[in-house]
């Protein structure tokens, strides 16, 4: 059975380029239903991607050693976190299709009675070149009933 939960998604990316090092803070916290099946962590949650109108479904599917979020809808894509591994996907926008491939370096994940914690280190790749290095924190609490 599903659980009500709040999912916050922390996230810094620190992108490369010519002038140098930026960095790219995000932050969103979604209500989201969480269900726990065959030792698999499923959260599932509808954001508006920045820039766009429709709602994109996403699912953030958690197993020991890999993350894997789903996005179906005005983008769609599959992103697979596997420590030590790259792993390539097709990112659908509005704009067009981009090749997208994450290099991730460490999948971390605790639970404790307050939730999930999720946290990926891991560098963006687009034509085999890293564009940024990123950090990524996410977790749920439960919603009290």
């Amino acid at each position: 059975m599903s659980e009500r939960v709040l999912f916050h998604i922390q996230g810094l990316h620190t992108l490369s380029g010519e002038k140098g090092e930026e960095a790219d803070k995000i932050e969103v916290i979604n209500v989201a239903e969480y269900d726990y099946k065959n030792g698999v962590h499923y959260i599932r949650y509808e954001e508006i991607m920045e820039g766009t109108e429709g709602i994109t479904k996403s699912m953030v599917k958690v197993k020991p050693g890999s993350v894997e979020v789903v996005k179906r809808g005005t983008v769609n894509n599959i992103m697979l976190f596997e420590t030590g591994k790259l792993n390539e996907s097709l990112m659908l926008i509005p704009e067009g299709e981009l090749q997208v491939g994450v290099k991730t370096s460490s999948v971390e994940m605790t639970e404790d009675e307050s939730g999930l914690h999720i946290r990926i280190q891991y560098a963006m790749m687009m034509d085999y070149v890293t564009v940024a290095e990123c950090d990524l924190t996410m977790w749920m609490e439960y919603v009290e009933k």
